[in-house]
């Protein structure tokens, strides 16, 4: 394991971590866009099921992110290193071998 492949797995780690934050706070903008998408697909008088659509097209986007962070490799171990997608970077650490980014041997500027 080199300084460059730990490197490449924690920015790794924080970029699909982000990502998925990054979905939640973007329904806000998202949201409103997919309700008119589906409200001009369904016609007039199905704004109910517009709202569903657009929860739901949210939803499973915002699930497949959760699923991204969560199917990630231990550099380590090579098994599913985190079981859900919120966590501090500062605490991240894998579930089966404890492998951490603070083990790491570079050094980042940011923690």
């Amino acid at each position: 394991m080199t300084p460059l492949d730990e490197f490449d797995f924690w920015t790794n780690v924080a970029n699909r971590r982000n990502v998925y934050f990054y979905v939640w706070i973007g329904w806000l903008v998202v949201g409103p866009a997919l309700f008119f998408f589906f409200s001009f697909l369904f016609g007039d008088g199905q704004e109910g099921l517009a709202s569903i659509a657009a929860l739901l097209t949210w939803g499973w986007v915002w699930f497949r992110a959760g699923q991204r962070v969560a199917e990630i490799r231990c550099l380590r171990c090579n098994e599913r290193a985190f079981q859900h997608p919120i966590f501090f970077m500062k605490d991240a650490e894998c579930v089966n071998c404890g492998y951490s980014k603070s083990e790491t041997s570079y050094r980042s500027g940011r923690d």
